[in-house]
């Protein structure tokens, strides 16, 4: 496993990256800081996913149903066809739950089974928790001095477009495939995704921690980031009806993709409460959780908001020019 023994620190309010870690990060394409949450800190996000979840009425406001699969880590599956319905593009400014594959409901979209038979059954929450006006825990923890002091270390001016619970939970949390989460959050003229993630259980082999393959994020020649060739685009079929939008994963001309040896990669097992920083062109995966415990994790997304634009291909919109033009804008620290 990958331990970042040399950052055993606790983290101070205004802490910024020390040089060292920065050339860590730029080097391996991420970064893990142990004991940056506190105990209570965990516990007062993981009862507050819990709580979400637990007040979703699928009848009222939906029951997507989400499965990662292979070089699309955004496939939503309703029923047996799988398709990119509103409910997932409107995700943008909203805290929507998303069940796995194996979740049963009624003709009227009620979930079958108990409270913990619906704790079980959610694959994420997202992908607005970060703004107070949709979710205030989540926003108070992701607003932090400490996680803005982290972030402008990386970016001279970053913002936050999505944020998320992956609730990996015990025994049918699904598997992420390898990505690069550049592919899905498109910045020009260059990318600058920057991924945080906090596992709020311990993440281990056995339920699902997350894999990188160090390096990854470098093109094997000139050592410097790659620009990436497969991106998921969202396509507007009627100019005046977001509805009505789809997705798909397109090549566009760059450098392009690269092969990287699987063997190489590492897990990255992480006590609740620590954080690993992801850059936007790192290859990583987590596998299916098939242990008895959960691995219920929160994650947001940086982008550089200096000199650097929000793509209109992205899915994710939001915002007054937006598909979505009554929604606000992304906001900082």
């Amino acid at each position: 496993s990958y331990i970042a023994i040399q950052f055993k620190n606790k983290f101070a309010a205004n802490m910024a990256l020390s040089q060292a870690q920065i050339t860590q990060f730029h080097s391996d394409g991420f970064l893990v800081l142990p004991n940056f949450m506190t105990p209570d800190e965990c516990a007062q996000l993981k009862s507050r996913a819990r709580q979400i979840i637990l007040d979703h009425d699928t009848q009222k406001l939906g029951n997507g149903l989400f499965e990662t699969v292979k070089e699309d880590i955004y496939s939503q599956t309703n029923g047996a066809k799988t398709s990119r319905d509103e409910y997932f593009l409107s995700s943008g400014y909203a805290k929507a739950v998303f069940f796995e594959p194996s979740a049963k409901f009624d003709e009227n979209k009620r979930f079958l089974g108990s409270d913990e038979d619906k704790l079980g059954a959610v694959n994420k929450i997202g992908h607005a928790l970060h703004d107070y006006e949709i979710d205030e825990v989540f926003a108070r923890f992701t607003r932090q001095d400490k996680i803005k002091a982290v972030a402008q270390s990386l970016l001279k001016q970053p913002k936050i477009p999505q944020s998320m619970v992956i609730v990996k939970a015990p025994k049918v949390g699904g598997e992420v495939s390898w990505h690069r989460d550049s592919t899905f959050l498109i910045t020009e003229p260059k990318d600058t995704c920057i991924g945080l993630w906090w596992p709020l259980e311990d993440a281990t082999i056995q339920n699902g921690c997350l894999w990188a393959i160090p390096g990854s994020h470098l093109h094997p020649e000139t050592k410097k980031p790659i620009h990436l060739k497969k991106r998921f685009v969202r396509i507007a079929n009627d100019p005046m009806d977001p509805s009505k939008d789809t997705t798909e994963i397109r090549s566009i001309e760059s450098e392009g993709d690269f092969d990287f040896d699987e063997n190489s990669a590492v897990p990255l097992e992480c006590r609740a409460g620590d954080m690993v920083v992801i850059h936007g062109s790192l290859l990583h995966k987590s596998e299916k959780n098939l242990s008895p415990q959960s691995r219920m994790a929160y994650s947001i997304h940086l982008i550089e908001g200096e000199n650097c634009a929000w793509s209109d291909k992205n899915w994710l919109q939001r915002g007054p020019q937006s598909r979505y033009p009554t929604t606000p804008a992304f906001t900082g620290f």
